[in-house]
């Protein structure tokens, strides 16, 4: 019998990059298991829904995606067992 490492055991996820559309604008988020993500455009939470994460989907002006601005997506886990590894921003 084999034993996994840490992370394995708890359920090692490896979050799926954000897709960033420059041509019109759009950020879209994978659904992913385990994983909630946070969009940060210029200091600013962007959110849909009510949630306090962005929910998976495509992220527009309406929901306050601005071109030229800086937008940081950044990866957590939505709690254990699920450990983020990788890039997680």
């Amino acid at each position: 019998m084999s034993t996994l490492p840490a992370a394995a055991a708890a359920g090692a996820v490896t979050p799926i990059a954000p897709k960033f559309n420059d041509t019109n604008g759009t950020v879209y988020i994978n659904e992913q298991h385990g994983v909630r993500f946070h969009i940060d455009v210029d200091g600013t939470e962007v959110t849909k829904d009510g949630l306090p994460y962005a929910r998976p989907g495509t992220f527009t002006a309406e929901h306050g995606i601005r071109a030229g601005v800086p937008i940081t997506v950044t990866a957590v886990s939505a709690g254990p067992p699920t450990v983020l590894t990788g890039t997680t921003e």
